[in-house]
């Protein structure tokens, strides 16, 4: 197949915590459907893209991946269960699970395929709104006070909690605890890994009417406390830069920008890199050109997702309007 920009279609997932902003203001799904998640970029087997445009319109992400190779997908030969990004829109109307993720040494080491580190961009919060960003300094989590509060439902009192607002940035590397508030929506950037251990869920029942899971022996396990509770830990709250990529996160997992496009402006990318752009707001259009000098647009509207292969070479996106997107890549 050939290689060029991947207009992707998003998994949608529907969660006992999620809202319907991403059906209602995004046109994810029909008007009031519920949408916790909604997977922008996705090769797993318990959520995978189909492909909108060209040559691959209807083929899978994995199909194509391993029609041209994961290394001209990625950059890296790795093998396709080994895809390093999930990148989700999250809708919170309600508070996510107090919860932990392992790192890739507890992972490889317990069957799990790889750890889980994140990081969100608040793309809206409502007034008020706070998340949980690790435990209150000096908190013991081998004590019995600790894990009897958390088999209790009284880990609040142990709880780091932040408010935030649209714009922020936070850096989740595994083993910090963390929860999304209510009135939040997300970006997550992360590690491809659906490997959680959940603390707290205030008591809540899934579908089959029975308490969700906790796992916190897991979780006493895989808790780091020797976290700063600065939340620019990895990444920070950087000026937007108008036309420009702003680098927002860092690290050896992912590394994402903030872009923000003024009205019919344009930024151009060049380089041999895997590239994934989710759109937030605005409407746009990424233009590129294919080996016989074709001349191809994708437009692109809030949550749109691109992947453009690290074989491929240089491609622009231009606002109609004004426009943000985040942008990522390993």
């Amino acid at each position: 197949m050939k290689i060029y920009p991947l207009k992707l279609k998003s998994v949608l997932k529907d969660i006992i915590w999620g809202g319907t902003t991403l059906a209602d203001s995004f046109g994810l799904a029909e008007k009031g459907t519920r949408i916790a998640e909604a997977w922008t970029l996705t090769l797993r087997s318990d959520g995978e893209n189909t492909i909108q445009n060209g040559e691959a319109k209807g083929v899978s992400l994995k199909e194509y991946a391993e029609s041209i190779g994961m290394e001209a997908l990625c950059g890296k030969d790795v093998p396709a269960y080994d895809f390093p990004l999930l990148i989700k829109l999250i809708d919170a109307r309600d508070n996510l699970s107090v919860q932990v993720h392992p790192d890739d040494a507890y992972a490889h080491s317990h069957g799990i395929d790889s750890g889980k580190t994140e990081m969100w961009y608040i793309v809206d919060a409502k007034e008020g709104a706070r998340l949980v960003y690790g435990l209150k300094e000096g908190t013991d989590t081998s004590s019995d006070d600790f894990k009897a509060a958390a088999k209790d439902g009284n880990i609040s009192e142990y709880l780091n909690y932040v408010n935030v607002k649209k714009g922020d940035v936070y850096y989740i590397p595994a083993g910090l605890v963390h929860a999304i508030g209510e009135g939040i929506l997300i970006a997550e950037v992360q590690q491809n890994s659906n490997s959680t251990f959940r603390l707290y869920d205030y008591g809540r029942v899934g579908a089959d009417g029975k308490p969700r899971e906790l796992h916190l022996d897991k979780a006493l396990e895989v808790i780091k406390t020797d976290f700063s509770h600065d939340h620019s830990i990895g990444g920070g709250l950087p000026t937007d830069i108008e036309g420009m990529p702003v680098k927002i996160v860092e690290s050896d997992f992912f590394s994402v920008s903030k872009l923000n496009l003024a009205e019919n402006s344009e930024y151009t990318f060049r380089g041999n890199a895997m590239t994934h752009i989710l759109a937030l707001s605005g409407n746009s259009v990424l233009t590129y050109e294919d080996e016989n000098g074709n001349v191809t647009d994708i437009t692109l509207a809030p949550a749109d997702s691109v992947l453009v292969p690290a074989a491929f070479g240089e491609f622009t996106i231009k606002a109609e309007k004004g426009a943000e997107f985040i942008v990522s890549g390993i």
